[in-house]
Protein backbone atom coordinates (compact mmCIF):
# COMPACT_ATOMS: atom_id res chain seq x y z
CA UNK A 1 0.00 0.00 0.00
CA UNK A 2 3.13 2.20 0.08
CA UNK A 3 3.53 2.34 -3.18
CA UNK A 4 0.00 3.58 -3.74
CA UNK A 5 0.45 6.50 -1.40
CA UNK A 6 3.82 7.45 -3.28
CA UNK A 7 1.49 8.46 -6.39
CA UNK A 8 -1.26 10.33 -4.31
CA UNK A 9 1.62 11.97 -3.09
CA UNK A 10 3.18 12.81 -5.85
CA UNK A 11 0.21 14.36 -6.72
CA UNK A 12 -0.29 16.16 -3.68
CA UNK A 13 3.59 17.28 -4.39
CA UNK A 14 2.52 19.12 -7.81
CA UNK A 15 0.21 20.95 -6.53
CA UNK A 16 2.48 23.29 -4.18
CA UNK A 17 0.22 23.23 -1.37
CA UNK A 18 2.02 24.27 1.65
CA UNK A 19 1.66 26.36 5.16
CA UNK A 20 1.36 29.51 6.30
CA UNK A 21 5.00 31.22 5.22
CA UNK A 22 7.39 31.97 8.19
CA UNK A 23 8.79 35.42 8.35
CA UNK A 24 12.80 35.39 7.16
CA UNK A 25 14.72 38.28 7.86
CA UNK A 26 18.43 36.97 7.43
CA UNK A 27 17.47 37.68 3.73
CA UNK A 28 18.63 34.00 2.52
CA UNK A 29 16.29 31.41 1.17
CA UNK A 30 14.35 29.80 3.92
CA UNK A 31 13.80 26.59 3.60
CA UNK A 32 10.04 26.18 5.37
CA UNK A 33 9.65 22.12 4.40
CA UNK A 34 11.40 19.28 3.17
CA UNK A 35 9.74 15.83 3.20
CA UNK A 36 10.46 12.23 1.98
CA UNK A 37 7.01 10.56 0.96
CA UNK A 38 6.70 7.74 1.43
CA UNK A 39 9.19 7.99 4.27
CA UNK A 40 9.57 4.13 4.62
CA UNK A 41 9.70 2.19 1.86
CA UNK A 42 11.43 -1.42 1.29
CA UNK A 43 14.58 -1.77 -0.58
CA UNK A 44 13.70 -0.87 -4.36
CA UNK A 45 11.00 1.39 -4.20
CA UNK A 46 10.74 4.97 -5.14
CA UNK A 47 9.82 8.15 -2.82
CA UNK A 48 8.41 11.95 -3.72
CA UNK A 49 11.39 14.54 -2.03
CA UNK A 50 9.16 17.41 -1.97
CA UNK A 51 9.46 21.23 -0.20
CA UNK A 52 8.46 24.61 -0.08
CA UNK A 53 11.05 27.84 0.07
CA UNK A 54 10.59 31.82 0.76
CA UNK A 55 13.07 34.31 0.78
CA UNK A 56 13.93 33.47 -3.46
CA UNK A 57 17.19 31.85 -4.44
CA UNK A 58 19.59 31.38 -7.24
CA UNK A 59 20.76 27.61 -7.09
CA UNK A 60 18.50 25.06 -5.74
CA UNK A 61 19.98 21.10 -5.53
CA UNK A 62 19.90 17.84 -3.96
CA UNK A 63 23.13 15.85 -3.46
CA UNK A 64 22.71 11.77 -3.71
CA UNK A 65 22.89 12.36 -7.15
CA UNK A 66 19.82 14.29 -7.43
CA UNK A 67 21.25 17.51 -9.01
CA UNK A 68 19.77 20.47 -9.52
CA UNK A 69 15.82 21.01 -9.26
CA UNK A 70 15.37 24.73 -9.28
CA UNK A 71 12.92 24.57 -11.64
CA UNK A 72 10.46 22.08 -9.53
CA UNK A 73 9.04 21.60 -6.67
CA UNK A 74 9.09 17.53 -6.28
CA UNK A 75 11.69 15.22 -7.11
CA UNK A 76 11.44 11.05 -7.57
CA UNK A 77 13.89 9.71 -5.84
CA UNK A 78 15.17 5.73 -5.83
CA UNK A 79 15.27 2.48 -6.39
CA UNK A 80 16.04 2.93 -2.96
CA UNK A 81 18.04 0.03 -1.62
CA UNK A 82 19.35 1.70 1.27
CA UNK A 83 18.27 4.19 4.11
CA UNK A 84 19.62 7.17 2.54
CA UNK A 85 19.55 10.45 4.00
CA UNK A 86 18.84 13.29 1.30
CA UNK A 87 20.04 17.30 1.61
CA UNK A 88 18.64 20.21 0.12
CA UNK A 89 20.31 23.09 -0.03
CA UNK A 90 19.02 27.07 -1.20
CA UNK A 91 21.65 29.68 -1.97
CA UNK A 92 21.36 33.34 -3.07
CA UNK A 93 23.53 36.26 -2.96
CA UNK A 94 22.44 36.52 1.64
CA UNK A 95 23.67 33.03 2.06
CA UNK A 96 22.56 29.16 1.68
CA UNK A 97 20.04 27.38 3.93
CA UNK A 98 20.04 23.48 4.18
CA UNK A 99 17.48 20.77 5.10
CA UNK A 100 17.10 17.13 5.41
CA UNK A 101 14.79 14.60 5.00
CA UNK A 102 15.24 10.95 4.91
CA UNK A 103 13.75 7.43 3.12
CA UNK A 104 14.15 4.98 5.30
CA UNK A 105 14.37 0.96 4.14
CA UNK A 106 12.39 -0.74 6.07
CA UNK A 107 13.35 -4.89 6.94
CA UNK A 108 12.67 -7.56 3.89
CA UNK A 109 8.85 -9.34 3.92
CA UNK A 110 7.74 -12.16 6.76
CA UNK A 111 9.41 -15.57 7.20
CA UNK A 112 7.84 -18.33 4.47
CA UNK A 113 5.39 -20.24 6.40
CA UNK A 114 5.03 -22.00 3.38
CA UNK A 115 4.67 -22.69 -0.42
CA UNK A 116 2.21 -22.27 -3.40
CA UNK A 117 3.04 -25.01 -6.06
CA UNK A 118 1.23 -25.03 -9.79
CA UNK A 119 1.68 -27.31 -12.37
CA UNK A 120 -0.77 -27.94 -15.20
CA UNK A 121 -3.97 -29.54 -15.35
CA UNK A 122 -3.09 -31.97 -17.70
CA UNK A 123 0.20 -33.67 -19.06
CA UNK A 124 1.66 -36.70 -21.06
CA UNK A 125 4.55 -39.56 -20.18
CA UNK A 126 8.14 -38.24 -21.16
CA UNK A 127 7.00 -34.50 -22.09
CA UNK A 128 8.72 -32.44 -18.98
CA UNK A 129 5.78 -29.77 -17.28
CA UNK A 130 7.14 -26.64 -15.90
CA UNK A 131 6.15 -26.78 -11.91
CA UNK A 132 6.89 -23.49 -10.29
CA UNK A 133 7.18 -23.20 -6.22
CA UNK A 134 6.26 -19.85 -4.31
CA UNK A 135 7.62 -19.50 -0.47
CA UNK A 136 4.80 -17.74 0.90
CA UNK A 137 3.54 -16.01 4.21
CA UNK A 138 1.00 -16.24 6.21
CA UNK A 139 -1.48 -14.47 3.88
CA UNK A 140 -0.23 -16.08 1.23
CA UNK A 141 2.26 -12.96 0.04
CA UNK A 142 5.47 -14.19 -1.92
CA UNK A 143 8.67 -14.28 0.44
CA UNK A 144 11.18 -12.42 -1.80
CA UNK A 145 13.81 -12.85 1.10
CA UNK A 146 13.35 -17.15 1.29
CA UNK A 147 16.54 -18.86 0.38
CA UNK A 148 15.83 -22.26 1.95
CA UNK A 149 16.55 -25.62 0.33
CA UNK A 150 13.67 -27.22 -1.72
CA UNK A 151 12.73 -30.84 -2.15
CA UNK A 152 10.27 -32.07 -4.44
CA UNK A 153 8.50 -35.22 -4.67
CA UNK A 154 5.38 -36.97 -6.44
CA UNK A 155 2.78 -39.80 -6.25
CA UNK A 156 4.54 -40.78 -9.78
CA UNK A 157 7.12 -42.97 -8.76
CA UNK A 158 9.12 -43.02 -11.91
CA UNK A 159 8.89 -39.57 -12.37
CA UNK A 160 12.25 -37.44 -13.09
CA UNK A 161 12.24 -34.87 -10.19
CA UNK A 162 14.74 -32.44 -9.95
CA UNK A 163 17.31 -32.36 -7.45
CA UNK A 164 17.53 -30.04 -4.07
CA UNK A 165 17.48 -26.83 -4.81
CA UNK A 166 18.51 -23.97 -2.78
CA UNK A 167 16.80 -20.60 -3.09
CA UNK A 168 19.03 -17.63 -3.96
CA UNK A 169 18.13 -13.93 -3.42
CA UNK A 170 17.88 -13.26 -7.59
CA UNK A 171 14.71 -16.21 -7.06
CA UNK A 172 13.17 -13.73 -5.23
CA UNK A 173 11.21 -16.18 -3.79
CA UNK A 174 9.80 -17.98 -7.09
CA UNK A 175 11.78 -20.59 -9.04
CA UNK A 176 10.18 -23.05 -11.96
CA UNK A 177 10.99 -26.61 -12.24
CA UNK A 178 11.12 -29.37 -14.88
CA UNK A 179 9.05 -32.41 -14.16
CA UNK A 180 8.87 -35.32 -15.97
CA UNK A 181 5.81 -37.97 -15.34
CA UNK A 182 6.21 -41.20 -16.60
CA UNK A 183 3.36 -42.88 -15.12
CA UNK A 184 -0.72 -42.56 -16.50
CA UNK A 185 -2.98 -41.42 -13.83
CA UNK A 186 -3.52 -38.37 -11.47
CA UNK A 187 -0.35 -37.68 -10.47
CA UNK A 188 0.59 -34.47 -7.42
CA UNK A 189 4.19 -33.15 -6.56
CA UNK A 190 4.73 -32.33 -3.22
CA UNK A 191 7.60 -28.96 -2.44
CA UNK A 192 9.34 -29.57 1.25
CA UNK A 193 12.03 -27.46 3.22
CA UNK A 194 12.33 -28.43 6.73
CA UNK A 195 8.80 -28.75 8.51
CA UNK A 196 7.30 -26.74 5.53
CA UNK A 197 5.46 -28.68 2.97
CA UNK A 198 2.42 -28.13 0.16
CA UNK A 199 0.93 -30.72 -2.70
CA UNK A 200 0.30 -29.04 -6.20
CA UNK A 201 -3.11 -29.85 -7.31
CA UNK A 202 -3.92 -32.68 -9.70
CA UNK A 203 -2.19 -32.98 -12.47
CA UNK A 204 -4.15 -36.12 -15.17
CA UNK A 205 -1.42 -37.61 -17.11
CA UNK A 206 -1.57 -39.51 -20.29
CA UNK A 207 0.50 -41.68 -22.85
CA UNK A 208 2.30 -39.33 -25.05
CA UNK A 209 1.52 -39.10 -28.67
CA UNK A 210 4.02 -37.92 -30.67
CA UNK A 211 2.61 -35.68 -33.62
CA UNK A 212 4.69 -35.49 -36.90
CA UNK A 213 5.40 -32.56 -39.06
CA UNK A 214 2.81 -31.19 -41.38
CA UNK A 215 2.26 -32.79 -44.47
CA UNK A 216 -1.40 -31.97 -45.82
CA UNK A 217 -3.79 -29.54 -44.90
CA UNK A 218 -7.58 -28.98 -45.23
CA UNK A 219 -10.71 -26.60 -45.38
CA UNK A 220 -13.96 -26.93 -43.80
CA UNK A 221 -16.42 -24.44 -43.04
CA UNK A 222 -16.91 -23.19 -46.80
CA UNK A 223 -20.71 -23.58 -47.97
CA UNK A 224 -21.20 -25.42 -51.29
CA UNK A 225 -23.55 -22.47 -52.40
CA UNK A 226 -23.00 -18.58 -51.55
CA UNK A 227 -23.78 -15.34 -52.44
CA UNK A 228 -21.52 -12.64 -53.71
CA UNK A 229 -20.36 -10.46 -51.29
CA UNK A 230 -21.20 -12.89 -48.49
CA UNK A 231 -17.70 -12.99 -45.83
CA UNK A 232 -17.07 -17.32 -45.07
CA UNK A 233 -15.60 -17.61 -42.32
CA UNK A 234 -13.71 -20.56 -43.41
CA UNK A 235 -11.52 -23.06 -41.24
CA UNK A 236 -7.61 -24.21 -42.04
CA UNK A 237 -5.51 -26.84 -40.31
CA UNK A 238 -2.31 -29.01 -41.27
CA UNK A 239 -1.88 -32.17 -40.37
CA UNK A 240 0.62 -34.71 -40.28
CA UNK A 241 0.87 -38.32 -41.99
CA UNK A 242 -1.10 -39.05 -39.67
CA UNK A 243 -4.08 -36.99 -40.21
CA UNK A 244 -3.56 -35.63 -36.97
CA UNK A 245 -3.25 -31.60 -36.23
CA UNK A 246 0.07 -30.66 -36.67
CA UNK A 247 0.15 -28.23 -33.32
CA UNK A 248 3.64 -27.46 -33.98
CA UNK A 249 3.17 -26.16 -37.64
CA UNK A 250 5.37 -22.49 -38.09
CA UNK A 251 5.05 -22.12 -41.41
CA UNK A 252 3.67 -19.95 -43.66
CA UNK A 253 0.38 -20.43 -46.00
CA UNK A 254 -0.61 -18.36 -48.94
CA UNK A 255 -3.66 -18.39 -50.94
CA UNK A 256 -5.04 -17.72 -54.50
CA UNK A 257 -8.60 -17.95 -56.09
CA UNK A 258 -10.21 -19.19 -59.57
CA UNK A 259 -11.99 -15.91 -58.63
CA UNK A 260 -9.80 -12.75 -59.37
CA UNK A 261 -11.70 -10.45 -57.57
CA UNK A 262 -12.08 -12.70 -54.67
CA UNK A 263 -11.12 -10.57 -51.08
CA UNK A 264 -8.50 -13.50 -49.23
CA UNK A 265 -6.61 -13.82 -46.31
CA UNK A 266 -3.02 -12.36 -46.68
CA UNK A 267 -0.17 -14.88 -46.26
CA UNK A 268 0.87 -15.15 -42.91
CA UNK A 269 2.77 -17.28 -40.54
CA UNK A 270 1.26 -19.80 -38.07
CA UNK A 271 2.99 -19.37 -34.73
CA UNK A 272 2.81 -21.63 -31.95
CA UNK A 273 -0.77 -20.18 -30.52
CA UNK A 274 -2.58 -21.29 -33.86
CA UNK A 275 -1.96 -25.15 -32.86
CA UNK A 276 -1.66 -25.74 -36.31
CA UNK A 277 -5.59 -24.37 -37.33
CA UNK A 278 -6.94 -21.50 -37.73
CA UNK A 279 -9.52 -20.00 -39.16
CA UNK A 280 -9.41 -17.19 -42.30
CA UNK A 281 -11.87 -15.05 -43.99
CA UNK A 282 -12.80 -15.68 -47.73
CA UNK A 283 -15.31 -13.47 -49.81
CA UNK A 284 -15.84 -14.27 -53.55
CA UNK A 285 -17.22 -11.39 -55.83
CA UNK A 286 -17.92 -13.29 -59.33
CA UNK A 287 -20.91 -15.38 -60.00
CA UNK A 288 -19.83 -19.38 -60.71
CA UNK A 289 -18.38 -22.42 -59.69
CA UNK A 290 -14.97 -20.94 -57.82
CA UNK A 291 -12.28 -21.89 -55.54
CA UNK A 292 -9.65 -20.71 -52.88
CA UNK A 293 -6.20 -23.07 -52.45
CA UNK A 294 -3.70 -22.27 -49.88
CA UNK A 295 -0.17 -23.84 -50.62
CA UNK A 296 2.85 -23.85 -48.06
CA UNK A 297 5.32 -21.05 -49.65
CA UNK A 298 7.88 -23.59 -48.86
CA UNK A 299 6.99 -26.77 -49.45
CA UNK A 300 4.30 -27.06 -52.76
CA UNK A 301 2.88 -30.67 -51.72
CA UNK A 302 1.15 -29.21 -48.86
CA UNK A 303 -1.63 -27.50 -50.40
CA UNK A 304 -5.57 -27.79 -49.67
CA UNK A 305 -8.73 -26.54 -51.89
CA UNK A 306 -11.94 -25.30 -51.37
CA UNK A 307 -14.89 -24.48 -53.95
CA UNK A 308 -18.27 -23.51 -53.53
CA UNK A 309 -21.04 -22.34 -56.04
CA UNK A 310 -21.47 -18.27 -55.88
CA UNK A 311 -24.59 -16.38 -56.95
CA UNK A 312 -25.23 -13.26 -57.48
CA UNK A 313 -25.63 -10.50 -54.78
CA UNK A 314 -28.21 -8.33 -55.19
CA UNK A 315 -27.09 -4.78 -55.09
CA UNK A 316 -27.95 -2.70 -52.33
CA UNK A 317 -30.92 -0.28 -52.56
CA UNK A 318 -31.89 0.89 -48.86
CA UNK A 319 -30.68 0.58 -45.38
CA UNK A 320 -33.81 0.49 -43.12
CA UNK A 321 -34.21 1.71 -39.20
CA UNK A 322 -36.29 -0.25 -36.95
CA UNK A 323 -37.08 -0.72 -33.20
CA UNK A 324 -36.33 3.03 -32.78
CA UNK A 325 -37.97 4.46 -29.74
CA UNK A 326 -40.36 7.22 -29.99
CA UNK A 327 -38.74 8.78 -26.57
CA UNK A 328 -35.71 8.92 -24.98
CA UNK A 329 -34.10 9.90 -21.58
CA UNK A 330 -31.09 12.28 -22.34
CA UNK A 331 -27.74 10.29 -20.86
CA UNK A 332 -29.92 6.85 -21.03
CA UNK A 333 -28.69 4.75 -24.13
CA UNK A 334 -31.52 3.41 -26.38
CA UNK A 335 -31.21 0.35 -29.23
CA UNK A 336 -31.89 -0.02 -32.77
CA UNK A 337 -31.58 -2.38 -35.44
CA UNK A 338 -30.32 -1.32 -38.91
CA UNK A 339 -31.35 -3.47 -41.63
CA UNK A 340 -29.92 -3.72 -45.10
CA UNK A 341 -32.21 -4.68 -48.49
CA UNK A 342 -33.04 -4.73 -51.97
CA UNK A 343 -34.65 -3.56 -54.22
CA UNK A 344 -37.85 -5.57 -53.67
CA UNK A 345 -37.38 -4.92 -49.93
CA UNK A 346 -35.76 -8.33 -49.42
CA UNK A 347 -32.78 -8.42 -46.31
CA UNK A 348 -29.31 -8.81 -48.50
CA UNK A 349 -28.37 -11.61 -45.53
CA UNK A 350 -24.78 -11.15 -47.45
CA UNK A 351 -24.48 -7.06 -47.47
CA UNK A 352 -20.77 -6.74 -45.76
CA UNK A 353 -21.10 -2.80 -46.06
CA UNK A 354 -19.47 -0.59 -44.00
CA UNK A 355 -21.55 2.00 -42.50
CA UNK A 356 -20.88 5.21 -40.22
CA UNK A 357 -23.15 7.42 -38.14
CA UNK A 358 -24.07 10.96 -37.50
CA UNK A 359 -27.21 12.30 -35.49
CA UNK A 360 -29.16 16.16 -35.44
CA UNK A 361 -27.81 15.93 -31.50
CA UNK A 362 -24.07 17.12 -31.58
CA UNK A 363 -23.13 16.01 -28.06
CA UNK A 364 -24.81 12.38 -28.84
CA UNK A 365 -22.93 9.08 -28.17
CA UNK A 366 -23.04 7.28 -31.46
CA UNK A 367 -21.99 3.79 -32.63
CA UNK A 368 -18.60 3.61 -34.16
CA UNK A 369 -17.97 3.06 -37.81
CA UNK A 370 -19.06 -0.92 -38.35
CA UNK A 371 -18.31 -2.98 -41.18
CA UNK A 372 -21.38 -5.75 -41.32
CA UNK A 373 -20.32 -10.05 -40.99
CA UNK A 374 -21.96 -12.88 -42.34
CA UNK A 375 -23.05 -13.73 -38.93
CA UNK A 376 -25.40 -10.17 -38.95
CA UNK A 377 -27.27 -11.99 -42.12
CA UNK A 378 -28.04 -8.12 -42.55
CA UNK A 379 -29.27 -6.58 -39.59
CA UNK A 380 -27.41 -5.51 -36.94
CA UNK A 381 -27.90 -3.84 -33.62
CA UNK A 382 -26.44 -0.68 -32.32
CA UNK A 383 -27.38 1.96 -29.59
CA UNK A 384 -26.99 5.58 -28.88
CA UNK A 385 -27.11 7.83 -26.37
CA UNK A 386 -28.53 11.71 -26.98
CA UNK A 387 -27.73 14.44 -24.85
CA UNK A 388 -29.58 17.71 -26.33
CA UNK A 389 -33.48 17.66 -25.40
CA UNK A 390 -36.14 18.06 -28.31
CA UNK A 391 -36.56 16.28 -31.70
CA UNK A 392 -33.50 14.44 -32.41
CA UNK A 393 -32.62 11.67 -35.33
CA UNK A 394 -29.41 9.59 -36.31
CA UNK A 395 -28.39 9.08 -39.89
CA UNK A 396 -27.09 6.20 -41.14
CA UNK A 397 -24.47 5.73 -44.28
CA UNK A 398 -22.71 3.38 -46.67
CA UNK A 399 -20.42 5.84 -48.54
CA UNK A 400 -19.24 3.15 -51.04
CA UNK A 401 -22.92 2.53 -52.46
CA UNK A 402 -23.92 6.32 -51.45
CA UNK A 403 -27.01 5.22 -49.30
CA UNK A 404 -28.10 6.67 -46.21
CA UNK A 405 -31.09 6.61 -44.15
CA UNK A 406 -32.54 9.09 -40.99
CA UNK A 407 -34.33 7.07 -38.26
CA UNK A 408 -37.87 8.69 -37.51
CA UNK A 409 -37.68 11.15 -35.06
CA UNK A 410 -36.82 10.46 -31.00
CA UNK A 411 -38.62 13.27 -28.22
CA UNK A 412 -35.59 13.29 -25.79
CA UNK A 413 -36.10 15.08 -22.44
CA UNK A 414 -33.17 15.79 -20.32
CA UNK A 415 -34.00 15.52 -16.35
CA UNK A 416 -31.93 18.32 -14.54
CA UNK A 417 -29.23 16.69 -13.00
CA UNK A 418 -29.80 13.41 -13.83
CA UNK A 419 -26.85 12.38 -16.22
CA UNK A 420 -23.33 12.78 -16.97
CA UNK A 421 -22.24 13.93 -20.17
CA UNK A 422 -18.50 13.73 -21.41
CA UNK A 423 -17.38 15.56 -24.18
CA UNK A 424 -14.20 14.34 -25.73
CA UNK A 425 -11.14 17.18 -26.48
CA UNK A 426 -10.35 18.40 -29.70
CA UNK A 427 -7.80 16.82 -31.66
CA UNK A 428 -4.20 16.55 -30.36
CA UNK A 429 -2.44 16.05 -27.23
CA UNK A 430 0.42 13.73 -27.01
CA UNK A 431 -1.93 11.85 -23.77
CA UNK A 432 -5.60 12.26 -24.30
CA UNK A 433 -8.82 11.64 -21.62
CA UNK A 434 -11.46 10.38 -23.74
CA UNK A 435 -14.87 8.29 -23.46
CA UNK A 436 -14.85 4.80 -23.33
CA UNK A 437 -18.54 3.49 -24.76
CA UNK A 438 -19.11 1.94 -21.35
CA UNK A 439 -20.27 5.29 -20.13
CA UNK A 440 -23.98 4.83 -18.86
CA UNK A 441 -26.21 8.12 -17.88
CA UNK A 442 -25.01 7.86 -14.33
CA UNK A 443 -21.27 6.42 -14.72
CA UNK A 444 -18.86 8.00 -16.66
CA UNK A 445 -15.72 5.82 -18.00
CA UNK A 446 -12.77 7.47 -18.97
CA UNK A 447 -9.84 6.27 -21.08
CA UNK A 448 -6.41 7.78 -20.48
CA UNK A 449 -5.39 6.59 -23.97
CA UNK A 450 -1.63 7.52 -25.39
CA UNK A 451 -1.55 9.31 -28.89
CA UNK A 452 2.04 9.57 -30.40
CA UNK A 453 5.14 7.32 -29.80
CA UNK A 454 6.45 7.91 -26.49
CA UNK A 455 8.53 6.21 -23.76
CA UNK A 456 8.00 6.49 -19.80
CA UNK A 457 7.71 4.93 -16.79
CA UNK A 458 4.87 6.83 -14.98
CA UNK A 459 2.21 8.63 -15.44
CA UNK A 460 -0.18 11.40 -12.81
CA UNK A 461 -3.29 13.20 -12.91
CA UNK A 462 -4.39 16.16 -11.28
CA UNK A 463 -7.82 16.77 -12.21
CA UNK A 464 -9.64 19.48 -10.31
CA UNK A 465 -13.13 19.15 -10.12
CA UNK A 466 -16.61 21.34 -9.49
CA UNK A 467 -19.06 20.63 -7.33
CA UNK A 468 -20.73 17.81 -5.58
CA UNK A 469 -22.09 16.02 -8.94
CA UNK A 470 -19.69 12.92 -8.80
CA UNK A 471 -17.92 10.69 -7.08
CA UNK A 472 -15.37 7.77 -7.74
CA UNK A 473 -17.25 3.97 -8.70
CA UNK A 474 -16.74 1.23 -6.53
CA UNK A 475 -14.12 0.17 -9.10
CA UNK A 476 -12.34 3.57 -9.55
CA UNK A 477 -9.46 2.65 -10.93
CA UNK A 478 -8.24 -0.11 -13.58
CA UNK A 479 -4.68 -0.20 -15.26
CA UNK A 480 -4.49 0.27 -19.22
CA UNK A 481 -2.35 -2.17 -21.93
CA UNK A 482 0.83 0.81 -21.94
CA UNK A 483 1.95 0.10 -18.57
CA UNK A 484 2.15 -2.47 -16.02
CA UNK A 485 2.10 -1.94 -12.29
CA UNK A 486 2.85 -5.10 -10.99
CA UNK A 487 0.64 -6.92 -8.12
CA UNK A 488 0.51 -7.12 -4.55
CA UNK A 489 0.00 -4.46 -4.16
CA UNK A 490 -0.27 -2.64 -7.78
CA UNK A 491 1.44 0.39 -8.23
CA UNK A 492 -1.87 2.08 -9.00
CA UNK A 493 -4.41 4.90 -7.06
CA UNK A 494 -7.04 7.21 -7.49
CA UNK A 495 -8.51 9.59 -4.76
CA UNK A 496 -10.77 12.13 -4.76
CA UNK A 497 -10.57 13.96 -1.13
CA UNK A 498 -13.84 16.23 0.40
CA UNK A 499 -11.74 17.71 2.51
CA UNK A 500 -7.78 19.31 3.30
CA UNK A 501 -5.60 20.62 0.67
CA UNK A 502 -6.71 18.48 -1.89
CA UNK A 503 -9.88 18.55 -1.69
CA UNK A 504 -12.09 18.64 -4.81
CA UNK A 505 -8.95 17.16 -7.04
CA UNK A 506 -9.38 14.26 -9.01
CA UNK A 507 -5.78 12.89 -8.22
CA UNK A 508 -4.52 9.79 -9.94
CA UNK A 509 -1.73 7.76 -11.07
CA UNK A 510 0.22 4.68 -12.18
CA UNK A 511 3.80 3.73 -12.06
CA UNK A 512 5.81 0.53 -13.20
CA UNK A 513 7.43 -1.26 -9.74
CA UNK A 514 11.23 -0.30 -9.81
CA UNK A 515 11.88 -3.45 -7.51
CA UNK A 516 10.39 -6.51 -5.97
CA UNK A 517 8.32 -8.99 -7.62
CA UNK A 518 7.94 -8.32 -11.16
CA UNK A 519 10.08 -5.37 -11.25
CA UNK A 520 10.32 -3.69 -14.68
CA UNK A 521 14.17 -1.82 -14.99
CA UNK A 522 13.44 0.25 -17.95
CA UNK A 523 11.31 2.79 -19.99
CA UNK A 524 8.11 1.20 -22.10
CA UNK A 525 7.73 2.14 -25.46
CA UNK A 526 4.54 3.15 -26.12
CA UNK A 527 2.50 3.39 -29.18
CA UNK A 528 -0.79 5.44 -30.12
CA UNK A 529 -3.94 4.30 -29.13
CA UNK A 530 -2.50 2.26 -26.16
CA UNK A 531 -4.82 2.83 -22.23
CA UNK A 532 -2.72 4.08 -19.34
CA UNK A 533 -5.43 3.52 -17.11
CA UNK A 534 -9.28 4.15 -16.90
CA UNK A 535 -11.13 6.17 -14.36
CA UNK A 536 -14.93 5.38 -13.18
CA UNK A 537 -17.03 8.40 -11.75
CA UNK A 538 -20.76 7.95 -10.90
CA UNK A 539 -22.90 10.43 -10.58
CA UNK A 540 -24.64 11.54 -6.91
CA UNK A 541 -27.98 10.98 -5.91
CA UNK A 542 -28.09 14.94 -4.89
CA UNK A 543 -25.93 16.18 -7.89
CA UNK A 544 -27.34 19.06 -9.62
CA UNK A 545 -26.65 20.88 -13.06
CA UNK A 546 -23.35 21.91 -14.35
CA UNK A 547 -19.99 21.84 -15.64
CA UNK A 548 -17.38 19.43 -13.38
CA UNK A 549 -14.47 19.93 -15.06
CA UNK A 550 -13.80 21.13 -18.46
CA UNK A 551 -10.42 20.76 -20.07
CA UNK A 552 -10.56 24.62 -21.83
CA UNK A 553 -10.34 26.08 -18.22
CA UNK A 554 -8.78 23.77 -15.57
CA UNK A 555 -7.17 26.31 -13.45
CA UNK A 556 -3.65 26.15 -11.77
CA UNK A 557 -4.69 22.91 -9.72
CA UNK A 558 -4.41 20.90 -12.81
CA UNK A 559 -1.48 18.65 -12.73
CA UNK A 560 -0.18 15.90 -15.64
CA UNK A 561 2.72 13.92 -16.28
CA UNK A 562 3.97 11.15 -17.58
CA UNK A 563 7.91 10.38 -16.72
CA UNK A 564 10.56 8.09 -17.59
CA UNK A 565 12.51 6.10 -15.12
CA UNK A 566 15.03 8.63 -14.25
CA UNK A 567 11.99 10.83 -13.13
CA UNK A 568 12.36 13.50 -16.28
CA UNK A 569 9.25 14.74 -17.72
CA UNK A 570 8.01 13.23 -21.12
CA UNK A 571 4.54 14.92 -21.55
CA UNK A 572 3.60 17.49 -19.31
CA UNK A 573 0.78 19.29 -18.77
CA UNK A 574 0.31 21.10 -22.11
CA UNK A 575 0.76 17.55 -23.79
CA UNK A 576 -2.45 16.56 -21.85
CA UNK A 577 -6.20 16.86 -23.74
CA UNK A 578 -8.51 16.79 -21.49
CA UNK A 579 -12.51 17.30 -22.86
CA UNK A 580 -15.69 18.07 -20.50
CA UNK A 581 -17.54 16.66 -18.10
CA UNK A 582 -20.85 17.80 -17.83
CA UNK A 583 -23.80 17.13 -15.07
CA UNK A 584 -26.92 17.94 -17.25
Amino acid sequence: MKRLACLIALAAAALGCSPDPIPNTSGKPQITSFTATPAQVHSGAMSTLAWQITGGFTALSIDQGVGDVSTVSSQFVGPVTATTTYTLTATNSAGSSTATATVTVQPGPNTATGFLVTLPSTATTGAGVSVQVKAVDGSNSVVTGFTGTVHLASTDGSATLPADYTFTSGDAGVHSFNVTFNTVGAQTVTASSGSLSKTSATCTVSTSVVIGPATSCAFSNVPANTAAGAVITAHVKLLDANSRVATGYTGTLAYTSTDGAATLPAASAFTSSDAGERDVSITFQTAGHQSVTAKDQNNNSITCTASSTVSSAPALAHLVFSNVPASATGGTAITFTVTAQDSSNATLSGYAGHVTFTSSDSSATLPSAYDFVSGDHGAHQFSATFATSGSQTITVTDSSASISATSSGVTVTVVSGSSLVYTNPAAGGKVRLVKNSASTSTTVVLDLVVNAALTGYSVALNLPVAGSGVQLDASPITKGTALDPGSAPAAIAVALPSSGPLSGVLTSGLSQKAGGTGAVTADASLTSGQILYTLKLDLKSAATTGTVFDGASLGSRFHASLRNKAGSEVAGPNDFAIGKLEVR
